[in-house]
């Protein structure tokens, strides 16, 4: 299972209520599908996207992780298929 760090960038309010969680950098393809993708330390998410350039988590509860932060990124699905 394909494994990487990465930095919480940025916490924010989610216009639609909730947060979005920013992650840089990324090794994921675009097309990864986020069910497949596990983090540590876990938190409740609500969905993402991939983007080239980072990572947007959505949550519905500020999740316990602050700006700064590495995270552990293990991938089951490396190739989005």
């Amino acid at each position: 299972m394909p494994s990487f760090e990465t930095t919480v960038t940025e916490i924010r309010d989610s216009p639609q209520g909730g947060f979005i969680v920013i992650l840089k950098p990324h090794e994921l393809e675009t097309t990864t599908n986020l069910k497949e993708v596990l983090l540590e330390p876990k938190f409740a998410m609500a969905g993402g996207k991939i983007h080239h350039d980072h990572i947007e988590l959505f949550c519905d509860e500020r999740p316990p992780i602050h700006e700064g932060q590495i995270l552990m990124v293990r991938s089951l699905d490396p190739h989005g298929e």
